[in-house]
């Protein structure tokens, strides 16, 4: 799983949870009858009236195929899967247009109407369970989780190049997850199958094309809260690794926090960032 949809996902299982359990409690309690109005759960994913113009003015902007008015209104920096840089600012995003919405999702949102788009409390309003989201209060559009098969391309050939530069024993694994730079450490998280994950970690200035310091390997992957904060876990004997993602916090905490404990002892914790991805885009508690 990859940065920028890895909260969003979380979002839509929830979503999607939450609507099954109430249908299947509505058939056990109303079996004898045919109920023709919307949950109150699934009425509360129905957009407002207030939010409704936001929405008509993506719409519009796509049935206009007005690149311009759809470039004003993204919030910037718009995260694309790593290591696909993002999209700095509306120049940038204009030259990508055609890689992030193809004919397909372009026509899709342009032909939407508004019962397509839900909203999900305050983590933002949802189109096609989940594939673009816009915040509630701005009308920005704040994530684009589909892909086209130019960026499956992109992301084929930024994949490719983020192993040439590594050390020729870490090539092998299926994906970057991240990459984060702490005042003493350059450390890289990948995917090396179905969720399991990797850790490697160099003490600056080490370049990533050296002999890592340490390799560790079968990490597993823990949520903490509905606020989207996630940690990777991995154990080396006594020591305890946790590489935590950082989307809810206060500014002085970085993108990631690098925490290692041996037993209850916490023996390193320093803070960190992205290499591509902007402290503007976590939340400030």
């Amino acid at each position: 799983m990859k940065k920028h949809i890895i909260y969003y996902l979380a979002v839509i299982l929830f979503t999607v949870l939450m609507v099954s359990c109430n249908q299947a409690k509505n058939s056990d309690n109303n079996s004898s009858k045919t109920n023709t109005e919307p949950t109150e759960e699934v009425a509360n994913f129905h957009i407002s009236e207030e939010v409704d113009p936001r929405v008509e003015a993506i719409i519009s902007a796509f049935k206009q195929n007005d690149v311009d008015k759809i470039a004003e209104l993204v919030r910037y920096p718009l995260d694309r899967e790593y290591p696909i840089p993002s999209v700095d600012n509306k120049e940038d995003f204009k030259q990508r247009f055609n890689d992030i919405f193809d004919a397909n999702m372009a026509s899709a949102i342009a032909n939407s109407d508004l019962s397509q788009w839900s909203s999900v409390g305050w983590q933002g309003v949802m189109f096609d369970r989940g594939k673009v989201w816009m915040d509630r209060d701005s009308g920005e559009l704040i994530a684009v989780n589909y892909q086209s098969e130019a960026e499956k391309k992109l992301l084929e050939e930024a994949i490719a190049k983020d192993k040439a530069g590594l050390q020729e024993s870490l090539r092998d694994f299926k994906a970057p997850v991240y990459k984060a730079y702490t005042p003493t450490y350059t450390v890289r998280i990948d995917e090396i199958s179905e969720d399991n994950y990797r850790y490697t970690s160099w003490k600056k200035p080490a370049e990533e094309s050296s002999q890592p310091d340490i390799v560790l390997t079968n990490g597993s992957f823990e949520f903490g809260g509905s606020g989207g904060n996630h940690s990777y876990y991995f154990t080396n004997k006594d020591y305890v690794y946790q590489f935590r993602v950082n989307i809810i916090g206060t500014e002085s905490m970085g993108n990631i926090t690098l925490i290692v404990k041996k037993g209850n002892s916490t023996i390193l914790h320093e803070e960190g960032m992205f290499e591509d991805w902007r402290k503007s885009n976590k939340t400030e508690e």
